[in-house]
């Protein structure tokens, strides 16, 4: 991958293109497809994962009274309003009585560019996508690779996947299917509508990207973002990487359920206790819009 540049590459490798709420309960039940072993890989540059925030799951929601709920596949879901909600597998928890939330990240950061002080902080090509990817996969024997950006078109781009063309793998990216990035229905360009964030809409929302139920009857296409869903997202922590993920890495729900289910589980093996990171855990606000 060290001779990688924009214009080396335009080979695009199959590409399937999955929703946010797919590529969540993919990762925690670690099976899509018949294929076991699934990993997240974020391709934005690590600031903009910092300050934006990344893919989590919930292990807790801490109510006011003193009760802890675990949901199960650790998948809780966001419904804004004058009454916001959080939705889990068996009710709805008022957000005015939670807490907290013990959240975790559930993705890895491989970023396609890099800002930096000698290119005057404008993007450059990370040289080393290609390699990290391959670590990544290499480390936890993935059948999946389920690829993201802010709105899906960077991880899309078979430019920069060309160096994986030939790994039997399947790589997916979170976008809404054949929808392409222009809405000739409404005759605005919609910049991708999948990825952590989704589209601005034209800038009809006031430039804000994803948070859920924002879309109206009119909108002719639906987002598939990450904040779009309402899945749970972690802010202002350094993004996990290959280097660093025993230090704040939770096993998906089903390695709970059945350590030999996927080599995910199997590959994580020095699993630290909650306790060990709990005071940097997220709380409500990792909820952010």
């Amino acid at each position: 991958a060290e001779g990688l540049t924009r214009e080396c590459c335009f080979i695009t490798p199959p590409l399937t293109r999955i929703t946010a709420d797919e590529a969540f309960d993919a990762y925690q039940r670690q099976t899509i497809g018949g294929k076991t072993g699934v990993i997240l890989v974020d391709v934005r540059d690590p600031e903009e994962v910092y300050w934006t925030g990344q893919p989590a799951q919930t292990n807790n929601i801490n109510l006011k009274d003193g009760q802890t709920l675990t949901p199960e596949f650790y998948k809780t879901i966001l419904h804004p309003g004058a009454d916001p909600e959080l939705q889990f597998h068996w009710g709805m928890a008022r957000v005015d009585d939670v807490s907290s939330l013990d959240l975790s990240p559930i993705s890895f950061n491989v970023p396609i560019e890099f800002l930096s002080e000698e290119s005057n902080f404008e993007p450059v090509l990370n040289p080393g996508i290609g390699s990290g990817i391959l670590d990544l996969i290499d480390e936890f024997q993935a059948e999946v690779a389920i690829y993201y950006c802010r709105s899906g078109r960077r991880s899309s781009i078979g430019c920069y996947w060309g160096y994986c063309k030939d790994l039997v793998v399947t790589l997916a990216s979170l976008d809404n299917y054949e929808i392409e990035a222009f809405d000739d229905v409404n005759n605005v360009e919609i910049n991708g509508i999948g990825g952590f964030q989704g589209s601005s809409y034209s800038g009809r929302y006031n430039g804000y990207r994803g948070f859920p139920d924002r879309l109206t009857p009119d909108d002719a296409v639906d987002a598939a973002s990450w904040m779009d869903a309402g899945l749970p997202i972690a802010i202002a922590i350094p993004p996990m990487t290959l280097d660093t993920y025993r230090d704040v890495f939770e096993l998906p729900f089903a390695c709970r359920e059945d350590p030999n289910v996927s080599p995910v589980c199997k590959a994580a093996v020095q699993i630290p206790s909650p306790e060990d990171h709990k005071d940097d855990t997220p709380k409500l606000q990792g909820y952010g819009h």
